[in-house]
């Protein structure tokens, strides 16, 4: 796989690089499926419990608006369930690094663009690394005969 990248440098100071694309050249068919397997298990959401957890560090790290109990269940349920769409590592080093930036609890809107940003190279060798149908190249022959030839049925 040969992607191409793209340096980003965000507001606040660092940088990130991401996915333009690129090419993929893969000789086997059980190549590209182990291969994909493996991109797929990096794409592995964390526990809710330890979204949860990590949620709640980065609270007690930041500024936050006062909130009831059930208030921050139904913020901290909100948070999980988007963030339970994107790998593990990604998230957790996403929520580690937020205190680091702001001191403000996070919106939505504040984590997706860098959550974005760290799977796009999963999400590009994914899409390349689809699965293969194997064609039946001797019934695809036969059927272009046949196109060209008749098929040899006296009509």
């Amino acid at each position: 796989m040969q992607p191409a990248y793209r340096t980003i440098y965000p507001e606040g100071g660092g940088f990130e690089s991401t996915n333009d694309g690129g090419a993929v050249a893969l000789a086997e068919h059980a190549d590209q499926a182990a291969a994909r397997e493996a991109v797929e298990l990096a794409m592995t959401p964390a526990p809710r419990e330890e979204i949860t957890k990590a949620l709640a560090v980065l609270r007690a790290l930041t500024k936050s608006r006062a909130a009831s109990e059930s208030d921050l269940d139904f913020e901290y349920g909100v948070m999980e369930q988007q963030l339970s769409r994107y790998p593990a590592d990604v998230v957790m080093a996403v929520l580690r690094t937020h205190a680091d930036k702001s001191p403000w609890f996070p919106a939505w809107a504040e984590l997706l663009p860098r959550l974005d940003r760290l799977t796009s190279n999963r999400r590009w060798m994914l899409a390349q690394l689809r699965p293969v149908e194997k064609k039946d190249v001797a019934g695809i022959i036969a059927s272009m005969i046949d196109d060209v030839l008749g098929s040899g049925d006296p009509a």
